[in-house]
């Protein structure tokens, strides 16, 4: 009898040291993947939101230069009409403005583009982050459901 007792008190003692080495094994995944992941996560998230908002700043700016340069066409037109003598001169203006606001808006289209790109990148990098986050998760619950089990035979 004292022979079972020895033998179920060594039982306990493992299971005890293996329920403490399970919960090092979490509180290492917690600190050293789980919470690193989340914090650059949320680091991404805001880096999209600022991308999101310098795209939509961009997309102002070409918005505004497209008016401006409306405007600006329909001046230039009532001036060629009065003043025909200038006419060259207010056509060579007219053309080196439309070519910078063009420049201006090829400029917000390619940073457009870029930022949707390192969006997407940053998307693609969220999203797999966020798989590794949930297969540590699954792992957790099966260590989890482990260490019940430990629990329940000790």
């Amino acid at each position: 009898m004292t022979g079972q007792i020895t033998k179920i008190e060594q039982q306990q003692a493992t299971n005890t040291q293996a329920i403490a080495d399970t919960n090092t094994a979490i509180n290492t995944l917690v600190t050293e993947f789980i919470r690193p992941l989340a914090q650059q996560s949320i680091e991404t998230q805001r880096v999209v939101d600022e991308n999101t908002k310098a795209i939509n700043a961009l997309t102002d700016i070409a918005a505004d230069a497209e008016a401006e340069r409306t405007e600006q066409n329909r001046c230039f037109d009532s001036f060629l009409a009065t003043f025909a003598e200038d006419q060259k001169q207010a056509v060579r203006n007219r053309t080196e403005q439309n070519q910078r606001i063009e420049n201006l808006l090829n400029d917000a289209r390619a940073d457009r583009r870029q930022a949707q790109a390192e969006q997407e990148e940053n998307r693609r990098r969220f999203d797999a982050q966020m798989q590794i986050s949930q297969a540590m998760l699954v792992e957790l619950a099966r260590v989890n459901s482990r260490l019940e089990i430990l629990e329940r035979a000790s």
